[in-house]
């Protein structure tokens, strides 16, 4: 699934209207943190295959933003989520 940690209500409102999908928000009981979750094995291949995929120690624009116009790059960096990551269960 996909777990995004910054952002997490306008995270679950942008995946519904951009792919259809519903998730849910979970909060950490450690630290109150809120994390957007939503199972999609199609929405993780396709981060994967734009080059948004993998775990924070590889973190990279991805090659199909670096390869666009200037006007997409301007919007990726604006709706850019740093906290998040695909996870595998």
């Amino acid at each position: 699934g996909i777990v995004l940690q910054s952002g997490a209500g306008d995270s679950q409102q942008t995946v519904r209207e951009l792919f259809g999908l519903e998730g849910r928000i979970e909060t950490d009981r450690r630290n109150g943190v809120s994390s957007f979750v939503v199972a999609s094995k199609t929405l993780c291949e396709f981060l994967q295959h734009i080059g948004a995929g993998g775990d924070s120690s590889s973190k990279e624009i991805p090659w199909s933003v670096l390869r666009s116009d200037r006007d997409c790059v301007r919007e990726f960096v604006g709706g850019l989520w740093l906290d998040g990551y695909i996870r595998h269960d």
